[in-house]
């Protein structure tokens, strides 16, 4: 979170039914230790393949994952930063494709200010959409996109800020 010099890990709890959670961390000013909020949960149910991504037009951290609760659909949750405490939406999760993924991958389009989802259902495609952050801590999405049905084994994604691109590797 650059708008408040914060961290934010998202992770998989798996001391607690793997759960995904989120975790605030800040740097203490000589660079030497990071102080540590309390875990929140993003998902109460066990969560796969988590990414991340935080978007400076609002201030907001959107995370990705497959929701092995909902047959691993790819899911997502918003929320931001307060002090070192974190609160994601009232809705809770919602499910962006019901279908199982595999993979998934995360960036922030910084030239069009969207969020970028990228998976590997497993139907061995490649598919994408991106999306807005609203102040209300949801997204407006647009349409999914196949990018590739060559049977990728995984997926990595980058956005390239110099040529307002995102690159896809499978």
């Amino acid at each position: 979170d650059t708008q408040n010099d914060k961290i934010v890990v998202t992770y998989c709890d798996y001391n607690d039914s793997s759960k995904g959670k989120c975790v605030v961390g800040e740097v203490n000013s000589t660079g030497d230790s990071i102080t540590f909020g309390t875990p929140a949960d993003f998902n109460a149910a066990d969560t796969r393949y988590i990414t991340s991504v935080f978007s400076p037009s609002n201030n907001k951290v959107v995370v990705a994952f497959a929701n092995n609760g909902n047959s691993d659909a790819l899911t997502y949750n918003v929320g931001q930063c307060n002090g070192l405490s974190f609160s994601w939406y009232s809705g809770g999760p919602t499910t962006l494709y019901s279908n199982a993924i595999q993979w998934n991958a995360l960036i922030y389009d910084s030239h069009r200010q969207k969020v970028v989802f990228i998976w590997n259902n497993q139907g061995n495609e490649i598919r994408s959409c991106t999306g807005v952050v609203n102040s209300n801590n949801t997204l407006t999405l647009g349409s999914t996109v196949e990018i590739t049905s060559d049977n990728p084994a995984t997926l990595g994604a980058v956005y390239y800020t110099s040529e307002s691109k995102t690159v896809v590797v499978f």
